[in-house]
């Protein structure tokens, strides 16, 4: 039996190599902005004869990798001198998001149990001179609210340094990161809750650029509500329902966003009169479930997971709503997330599929 080998239906794109190390599903990839280094968030594994407490935090979880070697670089085995524990630190991160200011920047993390931790890293000679870079703790935070949950979505804003991290329990917590000091200052929570029956945020993602911050807006995974705010003191500007489950929310520029709807595809919506502009459809061959979208080609291109092992890409700029092209991964994996990077040569993009 031969091994699958990745490949493009149409032959618009080449694959350039598999990066191997989790061992259960990623929930969630971010790549800092040079291309170097790329985060991703996985699950605990378990094997069919071993419990959960039988889980070796050191099979999943956090992994960093250095895209120069296509390698594996270290992180930090347990939180704020052991106060979380090595199962909280690696085997149970929801998400991922780069902070970057000038030459700084650091990956911050969200794990279940509403706590949230930051990783920068070591940047010694040594190191550089051997390849061997490693990353080290640079803040931590527990999320104080009644009832602490996993983190289901984060967003940084790099013009006003706000960092929104968001929990299954309703809340999104907004807070200013001061990258000279690796603080986090809270400015304010936002409750969602509809008819007073929390709202569970799926993603969130700085939009439109107003008085030199950005609108925040979230989106929320069953009641499909969007929700978006804006100023110093976040008020609500806008609220309304897409009629259907959000898997994922990104937002390009001010005027478009793009949504996962499950039973559907990736959906286009426009800002301005919450107008549904086009629906691109993904088959589901074994179980609806949330997938990541992602826009490519500076938003001439949509793209999506799916359940049986293809990513999915579409034409947004054309009348034909099949797909641009397939890459297939592997037909018995399910392709829950995918991560798109913009290249500065002849206008290439990156792919990435987990």
């Amino acid at each position: 039996m031969t091994d699958f080998k990745p490949s493009s239906k149409k032959n618009n794109y080449v694959h350039k190599f598999d990066l191997h190390g989790h061992k259960g599903g990623i929930i969630e990839m971010a790549m800092k902005d040079d291309g170097r280094w790329l985060a991703s968030a996985g699950t605990p594994f378990m094997s069919s004869s071993r419990t959960l407490s039988e889980l070796n935090p050191a099979q999943d979880g956090l992994k960093i990798w250095d895209l120069e070697i296509n390698h594996l670089v270290l992180v930090p085995r347990t939180s704020n001198g052991g106060r979380v524990g090595p199962r909280k630190c690696l085997a149970e991160q929801r998400s991922v998001r780069w902070h970057c200011e000038g030459s700084y920047s650091v990956l911050g993390v969200g794990v279940v149990g509403g706590k949230s931790f930051g990783v920068q890293i070591s940047a010694q000679s040594d190191f550089m001179e051997k390849n061997t870079f490693k990353f080290v703790e640079k803040w931590y935070l527990t999320l104080n609210q009644p009832d602490p949950q996993e983190v289901t979505a984060m967003a940084y804003d790099n013009s006003s340094h706000r960092l929104t991290v968001c929990t299954r329990s309703g809340f999104c917590i907004v807070f200013r990161f001061l990258p000279e000091k690796a603080q986090l200052d809270f400015l304010y929570r936002i409750t969602l809750a509809d008819g007073g029956i929390s709202m569970i945020p799926k993603a969130a993602a700085f939009g439109q650029l107003v008085e030199n911050e950005r609108d925040l807006t979230v989106f929320s995974l069953y009641s499909g509500d969007v929700t978006t705010y804006r100023g110093p003191d976040c008020d609500l500007i806008s609220e309304w329902n897409v009629g259907g489950l959000i898997g994922d929310g990104v937002i390009r520029g001010s005027s478009h966003f793009l949504i996962d709807e499950p039973a559907i595809g990736a959906v286009l919506y426009r800002f301005e009169d919450r107008a549904r502009i086009a629906a691109f459809p993904v088959p589901v061959r074994r179980k609806k479930r949330a997938r990541k979208v992602a826009f490519a080609e500076e938003g001439k291109l949509v793209v999506s997971g799916s359940d049986h092992g293809v990513v999915y890409v579409f034409d947004r700029m054309g009348e034909n709503p099949e797909p641009f092209d397939e890459l297939q991964v592997d037909a018995s994996k399910w392709v829950q997330t995918v991560l798109v990077r913009s290249s500065s040569d002849l206008g290439s993009w990156d792919s990435w599929a987990a």
